[in-house]
């Protein structure tokens, strides 16, 4: 390794001790319960931090990653495999609710009548991170859409040539984000087009909820900007189903509080980019504890994402959907537990 690849290392993985106040909820917003309200978005010495588990970046820890074996290694060399491309993809024009999966964490949803979309990302993550799976509709084919959820500041979740995209498409389109996202999304919306929350912060009250939830997770977009924004989550209170959608998250509490709160309809939860669990757990949840984190929650259904679309870890890209397929096959809710193609639509396949 170059020094000066060391050099850009030791920088990312530093961490400037940063004192000056940074908010921690939305003073125009409200909570989605009272209690909310006092607890607040955790933060500490300037910096947004996790309720539980924090978070240190360590460049030992990810010096000592890259020099381990990958066990993965061969399967990954010879791999072939891809995401399924459904054979009858979803009408977006339809009058009816749908659930498209688009590959990673990209999701179009309409909800009576109106169309949001979450992570949108439309090619590849970086030059170091080329897609893998293909989109099932051309950006150009996609309908007009009114928000995008936005969970964090992550180049696998935002990227600019894709918002650029979507607001071409759709120029009223709203942002709904974390606190200090604003940052970096006001390079490409206006101002009042972005609205930033805390923790358990309500974005949008009519004609259904939307609101921006916790996540075990970190930020970090240059140099010098570790979690200067905040990462989360997003639930969507319809008057006929409930959606979760986890962005990045590691296993914690806060499924299972979720669950205590409300019946979740549909839990959207990553499972992929878990591997070594040593290093990742912190970032990333693995298959098994996905779906330990569904029955957490008691949710109806679990839509797995966050695989199968960019190399991020050691495991192979087939890897964490074949291990969350033969936790599926024992599981006592197995038909609960979906397997969506690109495409199709979720919510007409369910059991």
């Amino acid at each position: 390794m170059s020094t000066f690849f060391r050099i850009l290392l030791l920088l990312l993985f530093s961490q400037t001790e940063v004192m000056a106040q940074i908010p921690g909820e939305n003073p125009t917003l409200p909570y989605w319960f009272p209690e909310d309200q006092t607890i607040k978005t955790p933060t500490e010495k300037g910096k947004y931090v996790n309720e539980e588990f924090p978070f240190q970046p360590s460049y030992k820890d990810f010096r000592k990653w890259k020099n381990e074996v990958n066990p993965y290694a061969q399967e990954k060399k010879n791999a072939t495999w891809s995401v399924p491309m459904s054979h009858q993809p979803q009408n977006l024009f339809a009058k009816e609710d749908y659930c498209v999966w688009l590959g990673h964490c990209t999701f179009l949803f309409q909800i009576d009548g109106i169309r949001f979309i979450t992570d949108p990302v439309f090619g590849s993550a970086t030059p170091f991170y080329p897609r893998k799976s293909q989109l099932p509709f051309a950006v150009n084919d996609l309908p007009k859409i009114d928000f995008i959820l936005l969970s964090h500041d992550h180049r696998d979740h935002l990227d600019f040539d894709s918002l650029r995209q979507l607001k071409k498409k759709s120029p009223e389109i709203k942002v709904f984000s974390g606190l200090k996202m604003d940052v970096l999304l006001k390079k490409v919306f206006k101002k009042n087009h972005i609205l930033c929350a805390g923790w358990n912060q309500v974005l949008m009250e009519t004609p259904f909820k939307i609101i921006f939830v916790p996540a075990r997770h970190w930020s970090k977009r240059g140099l010098f900007d570790f979690n200067d924004r905040l990462w989360g989550g997003f639930i969507i209170q319809t008057k006929d189903k409930n959606i979760y959608f986890s962005g990045d998250t590691g296993y914690g509490s806060h499924f299972r509080r979720f669950g205590e709160r409300m019946t979740i309809d549909y839990a959207l939860i990553g499972i992929g980019a878990y591997q070594p669990e040593w290093f990742m757990e912190s970032n990333h949840i693995s298959p098994t504890h996905a779906i330990k984190a569904f029955d957490e929650m008691n949710a109806k259904h679990m839509i797995p994402m966050h695989y199968g679309c960019f190399d991020l870890s050691n495991e192979s890209m087939q890897d964490p959907i074949r291990v969350y397929r033969n936790i599926k096959e024992l599981h006592p809710k197995k038909n609960r537990l979906l397997i969506p193609q690109l495409g199709e639509n979720i919510f007409l396949t369910q059991p």
